[in-house]
């Protein structure tokens, strides 16, 4: 195998795992800190229902992050991901705050999501990589 394509397998590989990361460490919290969410979410206002969207959004979270990590579909795994990340943005990190403070952290986690949806987006647009379930599946679907 050519060098160059190992390295970036390996880069691949080591990215979907990150990225994956963040978002099952995020859901597993999400699971635990349910006393903590139901507040945050129903402060939104609108017909958010955190007895609902809470456990299906850390279902969708975890789930989509397992199949990134293995490269199993990983197209779809990325753009739920980057739908999911765009939403939370939207709805939870407006830039509005009562002080520089919380304005700055907003910002923060605004940029920092901005960044995990381009990694998001790289993946969604080239796949898992040669380590991957994806790959292991058309190649045994070539033979």
């Amino acid at each position: 195998m050519n060098p160059s394509v190992t390295i970036q397998s390996l880069g691949q590989l080591i990215a979907r795992v990150l990225i994956g990361l963040l978002f099952i460490v995020a859901g597993i919290f999400k699971m635990h800190g349910q006393s903590f969410y139901f507040p945050y979410i129903s402060s939104i206002g609108g017909t958010a229902q955190p007895e609902i969207t809470l456990p299906l959004g850390y279902a969708m979270e975890i789930g989509a992050a397992i199949a990134l990590i293995a490269g199993w579909k990983t197209h779809w795994a990325a753009w739920i991901l980057i739908f999911y990340t765009i939403i939370l943005t939207v709805l939870f990190q407006g830039i509005a705050g009562p002080d520089d403070a919380q304005y700055f952290n907003k910002l923060s986690h605004v940029v920092k999501n901005l960044g995990v949806t381009a990694g998001l987006l790289f993946m969604a647009v080239h796949g898992g990589g040669s380590i991957s379930v994806d790959a292991v599946l058309a190649r045994t679907r070539d033979k």
